[in-house]
């Protein structure tokens, strides 16, 4: 499983705090080893959880990537049809201007065969 640096920060400081925890719980004198053992897996049992979420919030952050380069693939994909289609729209409407012009033409000269 890849950890982003700053999960890997993180799992490591959630450690050494419990690691800490436990070294003073098992040192303390007046404790009586009923209670170290259920501090022991309570502590287990929210590092295995911290654990957990941390893998957990990684795939999903590995998700959203895979959605984002997506959307980022498709946006410029977009761009470039509009850009095509905006110079063929260019080239239809030169091309509309030639006939127009074209027509044009030869109205004039059906009005000039009609005037004679």
């Amino acid at each position: 499983v890849l950890l982003l640096p700053e999960m890997t920060t993180h799992l490591r400081t959630a450690v050494f705090c419990i690691a800490v925890v436990l070294t003073t719980t098992a040192s303390s004198p007046d404790t009586e080893r009923g209670e170290k053992e259920v501090a022991t897996e309570d502590l287990k049992d929210l590092l295995y959880t911290s654990m957990h979420n941390i893998v957990s919030l990684n795939d999903l952050v590995t998700e959203l990537s895979g959605k984002i380069a997506h959307l980022t693939i498709t946006s410029a994909s977009i761009s470039a049809e509009m850009k095509i289609s905006k110079a063929d729209s260019e080239v239809a409407k030169t091309s509309f201007h030639q006939e127009l012009e074209n027509l044009k033409s030869k109205m004039s000269i059906f009005h000039e065969a009609i005037e004679i």
